[in-house]
């Protein structure tokens, strides 16, 4: 995990270099807890969601939104997870990337048991926990206590794979880019909004809504801040907090609407 020296500036804020390079541990943390998930070609039209990976009493699950997977078997569901090094950052607009692209096939897992929540719209696949000793993935810890502790402190990240990302390589084979998005939560707003329930909600902004983008394929991604603290450390170092899942997005005010973590624990209380 990157770390960086805490030194403030006369604002009281930490200076660009320092910034980036937490903006950058982040996002590498982000991307060992999710993956992409889709159909198997020939299965049906493609479809592409995201995944995150989490643990909770010992059992390993890629937790998803219920409507990425409802109408999909176990045996059609395929998994991409992130390349080894480094990762590539362009947005997903880019037409071009001045470096090579590496792309990782898709494969299919065993999937113990499907638990879905309809009424929260979640899904949660139980896979085994082998699957981490591949370095494909990492599994955060969930638990009865885990909850949002003052999330307007910090930015939101989110990694997911847009469906508008969506590229046919060749007949048989195609590819989806996997992108990050950085946002602040939205004010609960007295607003009626279908289906939302600020107990069981949070509202992120998505910008790129301006510019045409649609998040579909965010569906299922984790949202992740850096816990705030009233005596930071003299060496930054991420302090993760899993703050829901994306699970919907409102078009008219530009949303996306979160899970919370709290709502994510009420569900898998149920099933293990």
């Amino acid at each position: 995990m990157a770390k960086g020296p805490k030194r403030l500036n006369q604002k009281g804020a930490l200076p660009f270099d320092v910034q980036r390079h937490a903006k950058e541990a982040i996002e590498e943390f982000v991307s060992w807890h999710m993956c992409g998930l889709g159909t198997r070609l020939g299965s049906q039209l493609p479809e592409v969601g995201t995944a995150t990976a989490i643990r909770w009493k010992r059992k390993t699950f890629l937790l998803t939104a219920n409507h990425v997977v409802k109408n999909i078997p176990n045996q059609d569901l395929e998994f991409a997870f992130r390349p080894p090094g480094t990762l590539e950052r362009p947005d997903w607009w880019q037409s071009t990337n001045p470096r090579p692209q590496r792309y990782l096939r898709a494969r299919h897992l065993e999937i113990l048991q499907r638990y879905t929540s309809v009424k929260d719209d979640l899904a949660a696949l139980e896979v085994r926990p082998e699957l981490e000793d591949q370095n494909v993935v990492k599994f955060f810890d969930v638990s009865g206590k885990s909850k949002i502790v003052r999330p307007t402190a910090s930015s939101i990240c989110t990694m997911g794979v847009p469906f508008d990302s969506f590229e046919r390589l060749a007949p048989g084979a195609v590819a989806f880019q996997v992108t990050v998005h950085w946002g602040e939560l939205v004010p609960l707003s007295r607003r009626l909004l279908r289906d939302f329930n600020r107990r069981k909600h949070l509202l992120l902004e998505f910008p790129p809504a301006n510019d045409g983008r649609h998040p579909g394929g965010f569906s299922g991604a984790g949202a992740w801040y850096h816990a705030p603290s009233a005596n930071p450390p003299n060496v930054w170092s991420f302090r993760p907090v899993l703050a829901g899942v994306i699970t919907h997005f409102y078009n008219g005010p530009k949303l996306l609407r979160i899970a919370r973590v709290e709502s994510l624990v009420a569900f898998l209380q149920t099933i293990v």
